[in-house]
């Protein structure tokens, strides 16, 4: 359903600026979960246009709502691609070991032991 995808923009961390394309081809531009407000039960959708020095909203039935995709084809990014990229880091030397007590390493290899001096 249009209106749960709405909500899952809105919640996304971080948040990625989306649209909201209606039926007869208007969109509407999301680039804070500030400017849009979805009612409780879905029935509909209100959208604030940022360059609208009025702040007039509109007001979108649920049923003119064709889709809502990311805005400027920006895909999603994942964490754990980031996470993993850790791992190798340390074992090159990249990594400054006082830094590396603070990287939880429960899902990645175990490093190899330090030596103190």
């Amino acid at each position: 359903m249009v209106i749960e995808s709405i909500r899952k923009f809105n919640h996304a961390v971080p948040f990625m600026p989306y649209e909201i394309h209606t039926v007869s081809g208007e969109t509407y531009e999301v680039p804070h979960p500030d400017f849009v407000m979805v009612a409780p039960r879905g029935s509909f959708v209100v959208v604030f246009d940022p360059n609208d020095r009025k702040d007039i909203p509109h007001h979108i039935s649920a049923l003119l709502i064709e889709r809502a995709s990311l805005l400027n084809g920006q895909k999603r990014r994942r964490t754990r691609k980031r996470q993993i990229a850790i791992a190798p880091a340390f074992a090159a030397g990249i990594l400054n070991p006082s830094i590396c007590s603070l990287i939880s390493w429960t899902k990645l290899a175990a490093p190899a032991p330090l030596t103190t001096r």
